[in-house]
């Protein structure tokens, strides 16, 4: 999936980020994932793929995990060994496939759109939370 980058002078610094999110800060979230990203010096559909993939797991936390309320969650970045990896963590407790059933408009596609746009995407569910990993390799240049 992700193409060559463009050659960095320095690796970027990880992002990290622990706080409350809300549908209100999500724009704000996404612009520092997006900030991040910049300073990668990634292809721009490469740098568009890592936003939307991690604003789509932000997205999941504020509808699935604290729905009505906002909550916990984590935001981790990191550029190594030509991988790069977005994670998102929360603490909420997330609906069922079933709960939505017979919902006019059920959503679910948030998950299909990451694994598309990333290299790899795990998402580890458990009593405890639930944490979606996403990574993009590399090629050195």
């Amino acid at each position: 999936m992700a193409g060559p980058h463009t050659g960095l002078d320095a690796t970027p610094v990880p992002l990290r980020f622990r706080g409350q999110v809300t549908a209100q800060k999500l724009a704000e979230l996404r612009r520092l994932l997006a900030d991040w990203v910049s300073g990668a010096g990634l292809a721009e559909d490469t740098a568009d793929a890592v936003v939307l993939s991690g604003y789509e797991a932000l997205v999941n936390v504020v509808e699935h995990a604290y729905p009505g309320h906002g909550g916990l969650v984590e935001l981790d970045a990191s550029w190594m060994d030509n991988t790069m990896t977005v994670t998102v963590a929360d603490h909420g407790r997330w609906r069922h496939a079933a709960d939505t059933e017979g919902m006019s408009n059920p959503r679910g596609r948030g998950l299909v759109l990451i694994r598309g746009l990333s290299d790899r995407a795990v998402v580890d569910r458990s009593a405890h939370g639930t944490t979606v990993m996403m990574t993009w390799l590399f090629e050195d240049s």
